[in-house]
């Protein structure tokens, strides 16, 4: 990529900065999807990244570039898991936060479910029409879900059992 700085090497590691950071979160009105994970990061040295980016699967909505520049994204809340951002989109557009892609988050386009995709080989994007909105992202993996019914049921378990401890010591009580 032109003005790519490497900022630290080892035998192992490189670690490059880009010429212009961009930030957190942005809109773009081109993608090319590219559904084998090795071709698309083969590809993401040869593509524009601030006005399009690169998916795996198709993103269920027409994109249009806007007839004019609009705002970035505004972060309205960022937490561990949960992030809440304000988008206003001249035209149908793909939100990119540049999190991380990973299993377990969901996320809500004005409270309504809507579909992640990954995008740029290892970072989030949700299709979101043209107009004023709350796009957010909430980590909810099915480890924790699992985790909490296991939890519970060792818990009734518990007191189950200690309900049946109770009962039979007041019925062996009775008996003597």
């Amino acid at each position: 990529m032109p003005g790519l700085r490497t900022v630290y090497e080892d035998d192992r590691v490189r670690v490059d900065a880009l010429p212009h950071p961009w930030p957190r979160a942005w809109l773009v009105h081109r993608c090319a999807v590219i559904s084998d994970p090795v071709l698309l990061l083969q590809s993401l040295d040869r593509f524009d990244y601030e006005n399009s980016v690169l998916l795996e699967e198709e993103p269920g909505c027409r994109l249009e570039v806007p007839p004019s520049a609009e705002p970035f994204p505004t972060i309205e809340s960022y937490e561990p898991g949960r992030v809440v951002l304000k988008v206003e989109p001249a035209s149908d557009a793909l939100l990119v936060l540049s999190d991380l892609y990973y299993p377990g988050w969901r996320a809500e386009v004005d409270g309504r479910p809507a579909p992640i995709l990954r995008a740029n080989y290892l970072m989030r994007a949700v299709a979101v029409p043209a107009g004023r909105h709350t796009v957010g992202f909430l980590y909810e993996p099915a480890s924790f879900k699992a985790g909490m019914a296991a939890s519970l049921a060792g818990g009734l378990a518990i007191a189950l059992m200690v309900l049946l401890h109770v009962r039979s010591r007041r019925n062996s009580g009775r008996a003597a």
